[in-house]
């Protein structure tokens, strides 16, 4: 059964399809209404290509009936791209499986950035986790900006969904004012794992604080691991300078503690995550 929903913004349509592994759930975006809705898609086209040996979607090509049904005689050259699994946090999963895939994410991230692109879109919506966690997805590749050496951004070259944005990020918006840094997206990691935490492992549903780490603390401090509650706690500090500067230095934090005895499950779930993607990450294309 093909589910259209339609929005004032674009059309996002969940639809099956027959595919060389099965049935799929697929995810498709159209140009909409507006140039800005044609650049979303287009910027995500551009995204999806240049990452992807990465764990980004896989685009799908629609043949010409699966388009009727989709769109009728509707002129458009949609975006399909596979969707796989649930929001990360909403799975079934232990607290070691949680951070094991905190690492793979973080890894991913800092992939993206020696490929020059800067995900902003970081939200616990756009990690996708396949049921039995052998397979994580990040989607909503509109949310990528060119990586500025400078550091320096327009507050609305960076997307921000309240209550994952920064602070600075928060007033830049409301007042059309000021340039913002890469720790803009640092602290949406670190809310990203806080909420994601409070999802899995502390049963607290949608309105809990994102940044809430009352639970992930306790938990943290009973399994010796206060390195990883003092680098979340920075990355979600109001403070950009406070915060680490960039994805890449984020993920240099979690590898190095990750090989402490402490979080050796952790690091093994990473490993497994992440062997797909091997020569891709070995790649040394820093800038």
């Amino acid at each position: 059964m093909t589910r259209i929903v339609r929005s004032a913004l674009k059309l996002h349509a969940d639809i099956e399809l027959d595919g060389p592994d099965g049935r799929r759930l697929a995810f498709v975006k159209f140009d909409g209404f507006k140039q800005t809705h044609a650049d979303d898609v287009e910027r995500e086209r551009a995204a999806l290509s240049l990452l992807a040996d990465l764990a980004v979607p896989a685009l799908i090509e629609l043949d010409d009936a699966q388009r009727r049904v989709l769109f009728g005689a509707l002129d458009t050259d949609p975006l399909c791209t596979e969707h796989v699994g649930e929001r990360i946090g909403k799975q079934p999963c232990s607290a070691d499986q949680l951070i094991g895939l905190w690492l793979f994410v973080a890894e991913q991230l800092a992939a993206f950035r020696r490929r020059r692109l800067l995900y902003s879109d970081i939200k616990t919506e756009n990690i996708m986790v396949s049921p039995d966690l052998s397979r994580v997805t990040i989607i909503d590749l509109e949310g990528c900006a060119v990586l500025d050496p400078e550091d320096s951004y327009g507050a609305w070259q960076l997307k921000q969904t309240r209550p994952f944005g920064a602070p600075e990020h928060d007033l830049a918006l409301d007042t059309g004012n000021g340039e913002v840094t890469e720790a803009c997206v640092v602290h949406q990691l670190g809310s990203m794992m806080c909420h994601s935490w409070n999802l899995s492992q502390a049963g607290r549903g949608w309105f809990a604080d994102f940044r809430d780490h009352a639970h992930l603390r306790v938990a943290c401090q009973a399994a010796g691991r206060g390195r990883l509650l003092a680098l979340i706690e920075r990355c979600i500090e109001a403070d950009p300078q406070a915060r680490p500067p960039t994805i890449a230095a984020v993920w240099a934090e979690l590898d190095a503690l990750s090989v402490e005895p402490a979080h050796a499950e952790p690091r093994r779930i990473f490993t497994e995550l992440r062997a797909p993607y091997a020569h891709a990450l070995a790649e040394h294309d820093h800038a």
